[in-house]
């Protein structure tokens, strides 16, 4: 506590709208700022996108830009302190399926499409995927910034055309960063053995594969498909929740259980010791796969 992850879904009869934020670090101004994010979000675009038929994914991209407005005027009037906000509208053009994307920070969306049995990433332009990315920092952020418009310094809009039965979800990187293979221990950065010098006691335990960035990028979609692969049955917005939520607790579960355990066995222990226990029990858990955080996902199939 306090959970600084926030999203809304807002769905109609042939259109819905996405929204998800995370919090930037931790607190309650953190939380303040993602849950201002998204009521500001929604509440502009609730307004805006059906006062008047919208004939253009240009009309739409001018009312997303508006909505991300309202979001950080909302901040920045209840002193929320930073957040990242991703929005996805997804409605229909000619018989055809669009979704408009935009997205400030790294809670990223995609499209999982059970014909092409592949997921796709909506919001990949936001950063360099050619480069290693710091997984400590969201790259942008709405909110308490040097610029009063918030820091869009990774602002990337996106526009895809997808199918009557494809799903599209957005995360927050609880759950993002955990399908990345060097996150899960499958395998390590190519750029590794240039930055640290391994002992030759640990090179047996060096994972098998070394990736670039891209590489990483492919294997991350790649995770996320075989986690939600629905083996030709029925699939709807709720298992594709369930599934990538169930993949992230597995693979954090000894984190957990390793922070729980120390926790209780050092209930009291001040001072110095405290110190101590809290840079060992780091140095403990950065050896165990995964990534501890908050885990949001938001779910629309489209019909």
């Amino acid at each position: 506590e306090p959970i600084a992850d926030c999203f809304a879904i807002c769905a109609q009869e042939n259109n819905a709208i996405l929204s998800i934020a995370d919090g930037v670090n931790w607190g309650y101004k953190a939380r303040l700022a993602a849950r201002c994010a998204i009521h500001g979000a929604m509440g502009c675009l609730n307004q805006q996108l059906f006062e008047k038929k919208l004939n253009t994914t240009k009309d739409i991209f001018e009312r997303i830009n508006a909505a991300i407005d309202a979001a950080q005027q909302l901040i920045l009037d209840n002193e929320g302190s930073l957040t990242t906000l991703t929005i996805s509208i997804i409605c229909p053009s000619n018989r055809r399926w669009i979704v408009c994307s935009a997205i400030i920070g790294d809670s990223n969306a995609f499209v999982y499409s059970r014909k092409q049995k592949s997921v796709y990433e909506l919001t990949q332009g936001s950063r360099d995927l050619n480069n290693e990315r710091d997984m400590r920092s969201p790259g942008g952020a709405l909110g308490m910034t040097m610029n009063e418009k918030g820091d869009l310094s990774n602002l990337t809009y996106s526009l895809m055309e997808i199918e009557q039965g494809d799903f599209v979800f957005l995360t927050t990187d609880g759950i993002s960063d955990n399908c990345d293979p060097c996150v899960s221990g499958s395998a390590a950065s190519i750029k590794t053995p240039l930055l640290v010098r391994k002992s030759s006691n640990s090179i047996s335990e060096v994972p098998p594969m070394l990736m670039t960035a891209y590489e990483r990028h492919s294997h991350s979609l790649r995770r996320m498909y075989l986690t939600i692969a629905d083996n030709e049955e029925q699939l709807n917005a709720l298992d594709v929740c369930n599934r990538l939520l169930q993949y992230v607790i597995r693979l954090t579960d000894e984190q957990r259980h390793t922070i729980e355990q120390g926790v209780r066995e050092n209930e009291g222990v001040q001072g110095l010791a405290r110190n101590q226990f809290e840079i060992e029990m780091r140095n403990k858990v950065g050896k165990i796969p995964g990534k501890l955080d908050h885990a949001s996902i938001v779910v629309y199939q489209v019909r």
